[in-house]
């Protein structure tokens, strides 16, 4: 792809990214009565912070995750902490302007502190992502029928079916292999053993299923306890997706919300789904502050441990 197309569909993404943020907030204070009845009771500090924590430790099961893909096979896990410094540092480059900054610091600092070249760590990211959003697909087809309060009536009849759960998992199945193969071709790169890109993929879903948790949370903080969690995790992995592919939002500001209020207020009502997109940004963005201070905190750690290696090697 040509630079130009590259600059133009990131100016676009970020344009779509503002508009949407410029819309939300419009809406937050057209309905900021009936939004601020939801919190009729005092602000949830407490589950804002169990969320915020939930949201953090949703960063484990992306650094095992990356753990193994970087590493040999069978050694995996004795490189946890040191991924686990890596993918703290990096997500916090997720609000640049792009939404890759933080894969590049992925494979800026797995090269140094993994010694993976840059051009292994750019395939390997490039699989992490193939296997992120396949997790996140095949999530959300498991939760089809609770798309059925935003289709039409005959269309709506169609989705509550069990079968339909099946068929829509099936399909990504097959979608999914088909990529698989194609990818393969494309990246020219040995991939990671079977074992281990499906090890990987569970941990990738494991985390997602952390952050439709942490949404779930906010949302019954706000008492409305029809919200079922399939729900929940079907409108973050939704929502996550959206964010993702849109080019030049940063973290999917602006999309990511804009999803989520379109999937949860036929359940839970405009004013409550607003206030849950933007609890949930916040609870996103003091994880990932956190998370950015531990990474500096393993780093001085490791950091020690890592010249003291030198130094005996010398």
């Amino acid at each position: 792809m040509k630079q130009t197309t590259k600059r133009l569909l990131h100016l676009a993404g970020a344009l779509v990214s503002l508009i949407l943020v410029v819309y939300l907030i419009s809406r937050f204070f057209e309905l900021r009565a009936a939004v601020a009845s939801q919190l009729q009771n005092g602000f949830p500090l407490v589950t804002l912070a169990l969320a915020s924590v939930v949201c953090l430790l949703a960063y484990v099961p992306i650094s095992i995750a990356w753990a193994l893909l970087v590493s040999e096979r069978g050694h995996g896990f004795r490189n946890i902490p040191v991924s686990l410094e890596i993918v703290l540092l990096s997500q916090a480059a997720r609000y640049l302007p792009g939404n890759v900054g933080h894969l590049v610091g992925r494979v800026m600092l797995t090269r140094r502190y993994l010694d993976v070249t840059a051009t292994r760590g750019s395939a390997l990211v490039t699989i992490e992502l193939l296997l992120s959003l396949a997790c996140a697909a095949l999530l959300s087809s498991a939760a089809i029928p609770q798309l059925a309060p935003l289709a039409p009536h005959w269309l709506a009849r169609i989705l509550v079916q069990p079968t339909t759960v099946v068929i829509g998992v099936c399909t990504m199945v097959v979608v999914l292999i088909i990529m698989g193969v194609a990818s393969r071709r494309w990246l020219k790169f040995s991939l990671p053993a079977a074992p281990t890109l499906l090890s990987s993929a569970f941990f990738y879903a494991a985390a997602l299923l952390v952050g439709g948790y942490a949404l779930w949370l906010l949302l019954n903080s706000q008492h409305v306890s029809a919200v079922s969690l399939s729900l929940a995790l079907l409108a973050y992995t939704t929502s996550w997706l959206a964010g993702f592919v849109t080019p030049g939002a940063p973290s999917g500001l602006g999309v990511r919300e804009f999803i989520l209020v379109q999937l949860l207020a036929p359940a839970v009502g405009e004013p409550q789904a607003l206030l849950a997109a933007a609890l949930l940004r916040l609870c996103s963005v003091s994880a990932d502050v956190v998370a950015f201070g531990m990474g500096l905190l393993l780093t001085r750690h490791f950091g020690r441990i890592r010249a003291a290696t030198k130094l005996a090697a010398g």
